[in-house]
């Protein structure tokens, strides 16, 4: 299952290329340089209900750029350094954690995205890892005495590297099946968030369900 496994590195490479390139290109440095960081997250927080997390980390802005700077060079540098076997498990433990992150800071799952991070496990050699120090010999697999076909694979891999590539070079997301990821590209640096809050009423009173609609 070697190939199947260097394609969906292949394919989260990509997913997270694009957003960083975005950022880069649309912005510039000022993503990282000003407090675009803090106030995106100050917005998420008002979107998702008003209530940030209990810790305050917008009170530290400049840790809050080097924030900035690690989430471009992660975007940027994920693909080739997947591809570097040493850094390869340091890499999956870090992007796990780069999400958990996230999730605290501005409150959006990528829940689904670190289930991927699986693939990064040699699941058979822990199974013969975890085997050995049990004290149990692994008898090996023989190998398939008729050829395996590995195009219907290549193939499909192939497809969805170019769709997703492609969908992100033209900067398309909010697309169905394919969609280039929320890139969060804009600078916002402004303090004052924009809102507009409705109250409806009727002959009984208001009405709480329309204004919470």
């Amino acid at each position: 299952y070697e190939l199947p496994r260097r394609i969906v590195w292949i394919l989260m490479g990509v997913l997270y290329f694009y957003p960083g390139f975005w950022k880069l290109w649309t912005s510039g440095v000022d993503w990282v340089a000003c407090d675009h960081f803090v106030q995106m997250m100050r917005y998420k927080w008002y979107a998702m209900g008003g209530v940030g997390p209990w810790y305050r980390p917008d009170r530290f802005p400049t840790l809050m750029r080097l924030g900035g700077m690690v989430t471009i060079a992660w975007e940027l540098l994920f693909l080739p350094v997947v591809f570097v076997r040493p850094l390869r498990m340091p890499l999956a433990v870090l992007g796990v954690i780069f999400h958990g992150f996230t999730e605290l800071l501005l409150l959006i799952s990528f829940r689904a995205l670190q289930a991927c991070y699986v693939v990064f496990v040699d699941w058979e050699g822990l199974y013969r890892r975890v085997q050995a120090f049990r004290g149990v010999t692994v008898t090996p697999v023989p190998p398939e005495t008729a050829p395996v076909s590995v195009r219907p694979v290549l193939l499909t891999g192939l497809f969805l590297v170019l769709i997703n590539g492609h969908q992100g070079a033209v900067h398309r997301y909010f697309s169905w099946p394919f969609s280039l990821f929320p890139t969060f590209e804009q600078l916002n640096e402004s303090v004052v968030t924009p809102s507009i809050r409705m109250e409806a009423s009727g002959p009984g009173g208001p009405l709480p369900e329309l204004a919470q609609a």
